[in-house]
């Protein structure tokens, strides 16, 4: 068996790449589209893409999203743009395909990167804990801003490392212009020049690098400068003063709805500082949060033991750990606005998981000096990650609802204590069903809780979404009426015809006005609202 594994062990990467890549091509056309899609598409990508052909900057300069980072909004909207494209079906499906190759390439270089900060024996296994994380690989297909800048982080990452490793030119422009994209998808990007100056600093202090190498850094800072005013429109406009006024909004952004958060509906702008971490701990799943605490130990056992000077020279493990831990705390110290679970900082999981696989070494170590202790730790790991397989299969494509089994600790009543699908994805599979189960030359009345809903008409085929007639959610006449249970929970005065159930938690409704009289107004406007029985369905 160990000559077997010997042999064909220069093959796993390729056979892992290649199954990670038609399982994409399988997967990218069966998730919806979120509250923000469209606003990205149209007033980040058009509204950029517009200024830069037209020069208009009367739209640009007062439309809502002008300090969203563009960068990959404009990409898209060029794609859109050149194969001529107009029905939004197909505009989706190229959004999604395009988000999803962007991850591909992404993981490829965390890949690389793991060689550098975990070795190569390990760094198959960080791939493999990387794509089979049910939220980020679901979000990897619609989430154009959290995962792009996820995607974008891992290859900072990665440009880091080589530029520290080579200390030359090309590494010098290439990590530069990377850093410019980070930053032109999101401000928050700017903790990677940070890192890189900081770094620089003290390795010049330590005598690791030499002083005249600094001509290298200014080559990096000049790039940088250069492409992120080059490709963020508005900073053509006076680069210092919107730069600033996007760091301000970055650091404040003015969001005030209510969250649902441990039962309670909670302001976004008075959530508790463990709002974050209890979201990473009750969607990560458990091995990956068991030895990311066994990762950690052991990087503060060993950074004690071998003394500052070894410390700061170790620059790619301790660069990981400063880019976990870094943000996570000055989000929270900062209390800056967050929502939607921990999906603005989904750009910290690529170093949560090489910390995690960091304590999956260690483990393997302290194994070996037990009997049966090697074939206990990878039975472990082997079930473990069969079992998120499993599941991300079973439940496929609803992955961004995953929690793992410490809820059953806070509750077991998921509807009353967290967001399920806020994303409103859901909707294109509830309308899928309708489309299905009715007959095909009728029309389809329906109502929705919230704007996804009509979102994702623009999902389906021109045809079907020509079967569909939108009602106001308070008016009469509708036949259907779908609710995802974001901000109100189940009507209680229509009947049930479809839930979509995850671990038996309802993520998405479909009901119908109980049986009236012919003569009689069946359809109720106002509907009544209670939270949704699992048990009872």
């Amino acid at each position: 068996m160990a000559k077997l594994i010997k042999i064909f062990s220069p093959y796993l990467p390729y056979s892992f790449f290649t199954l990670f890549f038609l399982c994409g091509m399988l997967a990218f056309q069966d998730y919806g589209i979120g509250w923000d899609d469209e606003f990205a598409r149209v007033l980040t990508g058009r509204v950029n893409l517009n200024y830069i052909t037209n020069l208009d900057k009367t739209t640009l300069l007062f439309v809502a999203e002008k300090y969203h980072g563009p960068f990959f909004e404009i990409l898209l909207a060029c794609m859109e743009r050149g194969f001529k494209m107009t029905d939004t079906a197909n505009i989706y499906r190229m959004r999604h395909l395009v988000l999803f190759l962007v991850f591909f390439m992404a993981v490829i270089a965390f890949y690389k990167t793991a060689i550098k900060v975990v070795g190569k024996e390990y760094a198959l296994m960080a791939c493999l804990f990387l794509v089979l994380s049910p939220r980020i690989f679901a979000e990897s297909f619609y989430n154009s801003k959290d995962l792009v800048f996820m995607s974008f982080f891992i290859f900072n990452l990665y440009s880091f490392i080589q530029f520290f490793e080579k200390r030359n030119w090309v590494w010098a422009i290439i990590h530069g212009i990377l850093t410019a994209f980070l930053i032109d998808i999101r401000i928050l990007g700017l903790l990677i020049p940070i890192l890189t100056c900081g770094y620089w600093i003290v390795l010049t202090c330590t005598n690791t690098i030499q002083k005249k190498d600094g001509l290298k850094l200014l080559i990096y800072l000049c790039v940088s400068v250069a492409f992120i005013i080059l490709c963020w429109p508005i900073l053509w406009e006076g680069p210092i003063y919107h730069f600033k006024q996007a760091f301000l909004e970055m650091k404040k952004y003015n969001w005030d709805c209510g969250v649902l958060y441990a039962g309670n509906r909670i302001p976004a702008t008075k959530l508790p500082w463990h709002y974050l971490i209890l979201w990473i701990l009750i969607s990560t799943p458990l091995l990956y949060l068991f030895l990311f605490f066994i990762g950690t130990g052991q990087f503060i056992q060993s950074s004690f033991k071998n003394g500052i000077t070894s410390f700061l020279q170790n620059t790619n493990i301790n660069s990981v750990v400063i880019l976990f831990f870094v943000p996570l705390i000055a989000i929270i110290a900062m209390k800056s606005i967050v929502y939607d679970g921990w999906r603005h900082v989904y750009f910290i999981y690529p170093m949560f998981i090489l910390i995690a696989i960091l304590g999956l070494q260690t483990a393997w170590i302290w194994s070996k000096k037990y009997k049966w202790g090697t074939r206990i730790v990878g039975s472990l790991v082997a079930i473990n990650l069969l079992s998120v397989s499993f599941w991300m299969i079973k439940n496929h494509p609803f992955q961004n609802t995953f929690f793992n089994e410490l809820t059953l600790l806070t509750t077991h009543d998921m509807p009353h204590r967290f967001e399920l699908d806020y994303w409103g994805l859901s909707y294109k599979q509830a309308e899928e069903y309708l489309l299905k189960t009715t007959p095909r030359d009728s029309k389809i009345k329906i109502a929705v809780a919230n704007y996804p809903g009509e979102l994702n008409l623009l999902t389906h085929p021109k045809a079907d979404r020509e079967r569909f007639k939108l009602y106001p959610r308070d008016s009469l006449g509708y036949d259907y009426f779908i609710s995802n249970f974001r901000f109100e929970e189940t009507p209680t005065d229509l009947q049930v015809v479809k839930l979509f159930m995850v671990d038996n938690y309802p993520i998405i409704g479909i009901y119908k006005p109980h049986t009236a009289s012919p003569n009689s107004k069946s359809q109720i406007a106002n509907p009544k609202f209670q939270i949704p029985n699992s048990k009872s369905h």
